[in-house]
């Protein structure tokens, strides 16, 4: 028993110095001294207290991928590596929504005709990974400052924003000047389709009796993007 008990203290204080080299290297080093699944791995020891969390961390890079492919993973996807509890897979998460508040903080700052590749990026991360569709809504004043953005529930473009009368209700509530719409496309591919045009031509006009304006529509992945407005793909605009 005494032996086992030495054992177990040996390998603490080892996986503990472990741990301190590795945050060191970080602190010391910055992100690009270490190496991907140590990355992740540093991220686990805050998690996972007295365990060797290497494995952990190449299981989890060799399941997803990537670390795009590890952000836009769900909690069971996550908690289907054995060892990965809830509260790493919630401090994983934690990270991904971390960087979609420090994006969307930028797209605040000036107009969004200065820096639309900000606003994809904040996109991108937020929605281009989703397994549906899902539409974001980004509504700007009269000088293209972006006032307030919501998303709504996947569906249908032609249900759940042409038709919707919700839909207009917020962009009046907001006083929107004019409104940008991002929705992802789960196949990756962010060329318009047909019934994407079609339904942005109906938007359009939905718009146009409210005398809003479409900024407008963006397609994105976690990969790619496509603005049908930088492709001359926008329908005509009474405004």
């Amino acid at each position: 028993m005494q032996k086992n008990h030495i054992f177990s203290a040996a390998n603490q204080n080892g996986s503990s110095g472990h741990r301190k080299r590795l945050r060191d290297k970080f602190l010391f080093g910055g992100g690009r001294s270490l190496y991907n699944y140590e990355k992740l791995e540093l991220l686990l020891t805050y998690s996972i207290p007295r365990r060797d969390v290497k494995p952990l961390a190449k299981a989890l890079l060799s399941k997803f991928e990537s670390f795009r492919g590890l952000m836009n993973a769900s909690l069971d996807e996550i908690t289907e590596i054995p060892g990965i509890s809830e509260n790493s897979a919630a401090l994983i998460l934690l990270v991904k929504e971390l960087c979609c508040d420090y994006l969307e903080e930028k797209i605040y700052e000036k107009p969004i005709i200065e820096h639309i590749d900000e606003v994809v990026n904040f996109a991108r991360m937020k929605i281009g990974g989703y397994p549906k569709e899902i539409y974001m809504f980004m509504y700007l004043d009269s000088r293209n400052h972006l006032l307030n953005y919501d998303c709504m529930q996947p569906g249908t473009i032609d249900r759940s924003v042409v038709h919707s009368r919700e839909v207009v209700e917020r962009i009046l509530k907001n006083k929107a000047a004019s409104v940008i719409v991002i929705h992802n496309h789960p196949s990756r591919m962010c060329l318009p389709s047909e019934q994407d045009l079609m339904a942005t031509c109906k938007l359009v006009k939905a718009l146009n009796a409210i005398e809003i304006r479409l900024f407008d529509h963006i397609i994105v992945s976690d990969a790619d993007f496509h603005s049908m407005a930088a492709h001359n793909e926008l329908p005509k605009q009474i405004i």
